[in-house]
């Protein structure tokens, strides 16, 4: 096989995904994580429903127009402020809730957040609230309403703080920016109308879960093993039929989808390229640098190599995205690169085949060229037996945030648009670097 080292082992019995203490893989643990977060959430969202309806039902009883000014403030206020903690409670459970039974996993970061402004909402109304009660029983009204205003001053300024805390403690919560990507691991075939299939069920099925972004494996237009002469026949442009498909499955999804493409080159020989593309067509594209010519392979007798050129890179979202292909993986400097170019996301279609150690040196190479990098590193590869499997997605700092075990499936991880900022800020490393990459001469 061309696409990295072959081994006469690289069919040999695959282990299971990893799993934690508890005996659970990722994707497991990240279910039993979301149905707690969603379980605190409908507890909250019933609480201030009930405390809404009781003081609602308390402040316009007929007594209230005997209230002196400051007890109506304490019970308007706190009504007002209630009604609001319950909406912003209800609507992102009840949005929740659908999206849970449809399989979809966000981050567990926004609702907490979104729980947090919920009991702190309830609380400063409290606090509000029996402030101005006090006040009016024991001094009066107009100090009533002075202490109500001073609490509401100082409950304002202690919110517009909070985000500031929570940067200094390098404990930002989640943008708004943030970008749904997806890996999606399956093993192409030499039928390219049963490979369009699977990239369109899986499409369908990571934007479901919340992706923006879908990344596909190497060759996922066409797959022989070993390579023969068919490669050429089933070559194709660039906007060739596979492109064009693509181009409808992104249209229908209004997603990007990235995917290896047997493209068609010079006589006998292809290109391996990938190609990022959208409602409009292709992106960027990328053709693989590197080719495998080592321990008795020869890629170079099917393949020609890609020119070395500035990178081709797509934004969606705030965030830059570039390509890269499997081999390529194993030379720093093309990821370098592709940080040069002002990449936050990298993104790595693979048909990484298994031998010994090679599921070791894809994982940390993986996490090595986030880590160097401090960027996101995104990498799409076949499941066995010829493939390691073992898609993931790599935060900046080196965190394995997403993950396939050996299976055909997609994972989907939900990019922060000012993570790659805030590591660089702490890990300068790219800035204080005193090499720079230049290609040698042929």
């Amino acid at each position: 096989m061309a696409s990295d080292e072959r081994t006469d082992s690289s069919r040999a019995e695959f282990t299971a995904p990893a799993v934690d203490d508890r005996g659970e893989s990722v994707n497991e643990r990240a279910d039993r994580n979301w149905s707690e977060v969603l379980q605190e959430l409908r507890v909250l969202q019933t609480g201030t429903q009930i405390l809404t309806g009781f003081l609602l039902a308390l402040a316009f009883q007929p007594a209230f127009s005997d209230l002196g000014a400051g007890q109506r403030t304490f019970y308007l206020v706190l009504v007002v402020l209630s009604a609001l903690s319950a909406i912003i409670a209800l609507a992102p459970v009840a949005l929740h809730r659908a999206a849970f039974r449809k399989g979809i996993k966000p981050q567990v970061v926004r609702y907490g957040h979104a729980a947090l402004i919920t009991a702190l909402l309830t609380v400063s109304a409290l606090l509000l609230g029996v402030v101005a009660f006090v006040f009016d029983v024991v001094i009066g009204d107009l100090a009533a309403w002075v202490a109500a205003i001073v609490l509401g001053v100082v409950i304002v300024a202690t919110w517009l703080a909070f985000p500031a805390w929570m940067r200094a403690r390098g404990d930002e919560p989640m943008s708004a920016g943030a970008v749904g990507l997806a890996i999606a691991q399956f093993a192409p075939t030499a039928d390219e109308e049963a490979n369009l299939t699977a990239i369109a069920e899986l499409v369908a099925r990571a934007v479901a879960r919340g992706a923006r972004v879908i990344l596909f494996p190497e060759y996922s237009s066409y797959f022989v093993d070993p390579f023969d002469e068919s490669l050429a026949d089933h070559a194709q442009p660039i906007d060739g039929p596979f492109v064009e498909r693509l181009t409808a499955i992104s249209r229908e999804h209004d997603a990007i989808v990235v995917a290896g493409l047997l493209e068609r080159g010079e006589g006998r020989r292809v290109r391996n390229t990938v190609v990022a593309v959208s409602a409009d067509g292709v992106v960027a594209r990328y053709r693989k640098l590197h080719l495998y010519d080592a321990f008795g392979q020869r890629e170079s007798d099917w393949v020609e190599p890609g020119d070395i050129s500035a990178p081709q890179t797509f934004e969606t979202a705030g965030m830059r995205f570039a390509l890269m292909t499997c081999y390529d993986l194993r030379f720093p400097e093309v990821a370098r690169v592709l940080a040069d170019s002002g990449a936050d996301v990298v993104l790595v279609a693979a048909e990484w085949v298994r031998g010994p150690l090679k599921e070791h040196h894809w994982r940390t190479l993986l996490h090595a060229r986030a880590i160097e990098n401090t960027l996101y590193v995104a990498a799409a590869d076949h499941p066995p037996p010829l493939g390691v499997g073992a898609s993931m997605i790599v935060d900046p700092q080196g965190v394995e945030i997403a993950a396939i075990g050996t299976v055909s499936d997609v994972a989907v991880a939900h990019l922060d648009a000012d993570a790659v900022e805030r590591v660089r800020r702490v890990n300068p490393a790219l800035r204080l670097r005193r090499f720079a990459v230049t290609p040698r001469s042929q």
